[in-house]
């Protein structure tokens, strides 16, 4: 969904491979690297203008708007975050926090739109679909799976540090 470019160009690089004797071709006698022609990949999607920054260290979050010649407000979190996740309409951004997931909605200005302090932990992963989300919770040595409203669909025993959902979101 989200839009981007890349070059991809495999290189070969001697001794492992078009080694050359010593006394012949390239740097300090190894041989010359192989390079492919590169393979240029263009994905489509929508590119956003707004760049959402918060800090592990501050209860504050801003929207910077690069269409706008000026900086948005600082808005105010009810919790110091410690991971974001960002929907993948751009509609909706969730935190967590060591007390809470916050609910922002990111539609035109930033407002809270729900605090689960039945929550709280690392905010992993959002599905595709942005309806489930992966929370791991160190504290409680738990990691959830719930639905985006609030409600847990499973918890598992541990603490996870990374999830990533299939691209169907059926999986995680």
């Amino acid at each position: 969904v989200l839009a981007g470019a890349a070059s991809i160009t495999a290189v070969c690089q001697p001794p492992n491979c078009n080694s050359a004797a010593y006394n012949q071709i390239g740097l300090f006698g190894n041989g010359k690297p192989v390079i492919s022609n590169s393979v240029n990949v263009t994905t489509p999607g929508i590119n956003g203008t707004v760049l959402y920054m918060a800090s592990t260290q501050s209860q504050y979050m801003v929207a910077r708007d690069f269409t706008q010649p000026v900086q948005g407000a600082p808005f105010l979190l009810p919790y110091t975050p410690n991971s974001m996740l960002l929907s993948n309409d751009g509609s909706t951004i969730y935190l967590g926090s060591s007390t809470a997931l916050m609910v922002v909605n990111a539609v035109n200005t930033l407002a809270i739109t729900r605090t689960d302090i039945g929550s709280p932990g690392t905010a992993l992963a959002l599905s595709p679909d942005g309806t489930k989300i992966v929370i791991s919770d160190p504290v409680r040595q738990v990691t959830t799976l719930e639905n985006t409203s609030g409600s847990v669909i499973s918890t598992y025993g541990g603490v996870g540090t990374r999830a990533e959902f299939s691209p169907d979101s059926q999986s995680v």
